[in-house]
Parts: C-alpha cells; sequence; structure tokens
C-alpha cells in the first residue's frame, strides 16, 4: 500500500506547513501540490532513489527536469508538473494487479519509460476498462507490458518509448511497432503504445505524416486492435498557472475481429458508451480544496 485518503488527510493537517508562507493561496497550492508530491513518491520508492532522481540534478535534467530557486522559471514550472503528475499516478494506479513489477523496475530500469508505461496505464483506467500489468516471462510473445479486458475478450498491450532526445522518423515508428508485434500473443488481438517527443509534435504536419504511415502499416495486420500515439504538450499561461496536456492519436485497425465500428476511439469511447463516471481521483482538484478550505493556508 502506497497511499490512502487518511494519509491525505494526515498530510494536510499534521505535515502542510502552516506557518511562515506568503498570504498568496497560488503559492500555497503550488507548495503543498510539491511536498504532497513528495510524500506519495517516497511511499513507492527508496530514499536512494529520491536521492538520484530528484536531488541529483544530473539525473532529474533527463526527464523531470531540474528544480531551480527561481519557482516561475520553466524548468522549475514543468519539474513540478511532471513531479505532481507521476505522485498522482502513483496514487491512483497502486491497487492495479502488477503494479509491484513496476515498482521493483524503478532505479534499475529507464526512469522515462516507466513514468510513460504509468502514463499509458493512467490512459486506459480513465477509460474504465479493467487492465492489469504484466510480469515478462523471458519468452517471445509473453514479454508484453499490460494486458487489458475488452468486450469480454483478454488483450495485450506492448508499450514503447521514442525518448525526446530522438530525432524525427517516421521509419524508425514503423520499426518500433514491428519490434513491438513481437513481443505481443498471436493468438489474442493487441495494442501498442507509443510515446512521441514533444517535439515530434510541434508541427501539424509532422503528426499528419507519422499518422499515414501507421495507418499503411496497420492495415496489413489483423491482430492489432489498434495503435496510440502519444505525446505531451506543456500549457503555461501569462497568468502563472500551468499544466501538462496529454494528447493522444489513435489509429484504428478495420480489419480487426474486435473494431465491430461500435466505437471512433476505442478507450475513450468505451467509456463514454458505458455511461460511468470516471473514476480518476483528480489530486489536484483535492489539494485546491483542502487548502483554499482551511483559512490559515489562504490569508
Amino acid at each position: 500500500m502506497i497511499f490512502t485518503e487518511q494519509n491525505l488527510e494526515t498530510f494536510f493537517k499534521e505535515k502542510f506547513p502552516i506557518v511562515e508562507r506568503p498570504e498568496d493561496p497560488k503559492v500555497n497550492i503550488e507548495i503543498a501540490k510539491y511536498c504532497l508530491s513528495f510524500e506519495i513518491i517516497k511511499k513507492a520508492t527508496s530514499p536512494d532513489w529520491i536521492y538520484n532522481y530528484l536531488r541529483n540534478s544530473d539525473k532529474t535534467d533527463k526527464y523531470l527536469f531540474r528544480f531551480e530557486k527561481d519557482s516561475d522559471s520553466i524548468e522549475s514550472k514543468k519539474h513540478r508538473a511532471r513531479l505532481f503528475l507521476f505522485a498522482e499516478m502513483l496514487y491512483n494506479l497502486q491497487y492495479v494487479s502488477g503494479i509491484q513489477r513496476v515498482f521493483s523496475e524503478f532505479g534499475k530500469e529507464d526512469f522515462e519509460s516507466l513514468y510513460i508505461e504509468l502514463e499509458f496505464a493512467k490512459y486506459i483506467y480513465r477509460a474504465g476498462i479493467n487492465f492489469w500489468f504484466n510480469t515478462p516471462k523471458g519468452d517471445k510473445g509473453s514479454d508484453y507490458d499490460i494486458a487489458i479486458e475488452l468486450n469480454g475478450e483478454n488483450c495485450a498491450g506492448e508499450i514503447k518509448t521514442k525518448l525526446e532526445s530522438n530525432e524525427y522518423s517516421p521509419k524508425k515508428i514503423i520499426q518500433t511497432i514491428k519490434d513491438s508485434k513481437k513481443q505481443l500473443p498471436k493468438k489474442i488481438q493487441n495494442f501498442i503504445f507509443i510515446k512521441i517527443p514533444e517535439s515530434w509534435a510541434e508541427e501539424e504536419h509532422q503528426i499528419k505524416k507519422l499518422v499515414e504511415e501507421v495507418k499503411k502499416y496497420i492495415d496489413k495486420s489483423s491482430r492489432v486492435l489498434t495503435i496510440v500515439l502519444l505525446w505531451n504538450k506543456w500549457i503555461i499561461h501569462e497568468e502563472g498557472d500551468y499544466f501538462l496536456a496529454l494528447i493522444t492519436q489513435e489509429i484504428k485497425n478495420k480489419h480487426s475481429i474486435l473494431n465491430n465500428g461500435m466505437f471512433r476511439d476505442i478507450l475513450f469511447e468505451y467509456a463514454t458508451s458505458r455511461g460511468e463516471e470516471e473514476p480518476w481521483f483528480d489530486l489536484l482538484k483535492y489539494v485546491k480544496m483542502k487548502v483554499l478550505s482551511n483559512p490559515s493556508n489562504n490569508g
């Protein structure tokens, strides 16, 4: 167990500082977000991990960005946003079957790839679809990342990451898809999720070219149900508000036996069609509520 609602309540009653803070609600919310992020992350990692990835700038710069003394700098805002999202994902996904496999890889595997695995898990979780993290067995066709239950059918999902340092290349995306298929079972329907660098999505024509190439490839396969491209977009307003948006582009396979035309975008549309409330716990909304409802926190 990582963190419970009671732990959240305890944090705001006992650990969130109530003195020597500026009388500014926005600043207090930022302080609460940052402190709470550390509280949650500490439960899922280790002191060494905290030091190496959050205290040591050499590693922090690679994906979580650098925490700078200037709290209004772009780097600091990106650092806080990504850190808070990481904590929110840990909180929401802590009870998903197989999550311990992901926790055990912190500090052993490339952090960016593990972070992206959680981002795609968030994407599926928010759709209200039953899934679990797979434990690789070392055999071809069984080393996929997640298992998904859709319309009563068990599907497998492979998650790939094109690192932020990778140069734009539609051909490399196709090679990534081919590599993914080798890790997926042959007798069931499969998902392939690919996180692309933010820079690849800056120009609309680049995304359009990627989608065109993926469509050409996916139409040749009958066992890949859908391929999802995902990327982040930083939204930073002049008044100081900022957030990390998650953008997706789903390319469905018209030849898949499960794609019967019922859904426009299989994962999100599936949740919408069931008419259920979104299960994701909005940690930011909770933090704002706790800070603003306490007179000592808002001046």
